[in-house]
């Protein structure tokens, strides 16, 4: 049970709840865009905001439960998790704005072509930020290749996906904080 001043907002929830929510935010945005999938109009729309705002709420919850605990313990101390759980105002905004760019990258791609030289730029960058989701998944699909002499899985797919989607997230707070802390002196 999380007591009720666990759940009060605060900036050290912002990147754990993001890291928790991404998995489900990703799947979400995946499952929405297949043409199979068989919801259309109203229904998808609706569909689709319940479950972003159910993978919302229970991040927010976990992060609440999981942040004490962490910050409480010895790693609470390390450099690394307190650039994650106390970012500068600064890197939050950097945060925001790296998280808003492949959203709207994202959200912009379903529905409009990008100009070849905008969409370059983008993927360059969108490949920096999600370097170990690239690592990770890659790494799945060359023991898959050695092991099973072809795909994985699915389930080790799919984990490899969503670990390496958070540990995106933890990556793009780690670079938003190192920009502040570069840019600010």
């Amino acid at each position: 049970m999380v007591p009720l001043d666990r759940l009060r907002p605060r900036s050290a929830l912002l990147v754990p709840t993001i890291v928790f929510a991404s998995p489900a935010l990703w799947f979400l945005f995946r499952e929405v865009n297949r043409p199979d999938v068989g919801r259309s109009g109203g229904t998808a729309v609706g569909w689709t905001v319940a479950v972003a705002v159910g993978a919302l709420l229970g991040s927010y919850l976990l992060a609440a439960a999981a942040v004490p605990t962490l910050q409480a313990s010895r790693a609470g101390d390390h450099p690394v998790v307190r650039a994650v759980l106390e970012p500068r105002p600064t890197a939050r905004l950097v945060f925001a704005a790296l998280l808003g760019g492949v959203v709207g990258y994202v959200g912009l791609s379903a529905v409009a072509t990008i100009p070849a030289p905008l969409d370059s730029l983008a993927r360059l960058a969108g490949g920096l930020l999600a370097l170990p989701l690239i690592v990770l998944y890659g790494g799945v699909i060359v023991v898959a290749n050695g092991l099973w002499g072809g795909s994985a899985p699915v389930w080790l797919e799919w984990s490899a996906v969503a670990v390496g989607v958070m540990a995106s997230v933890v990556w793009t707070a780690l670079l938003a904080s190192g920009v502040t802390v570069v840019a600010e002196g």
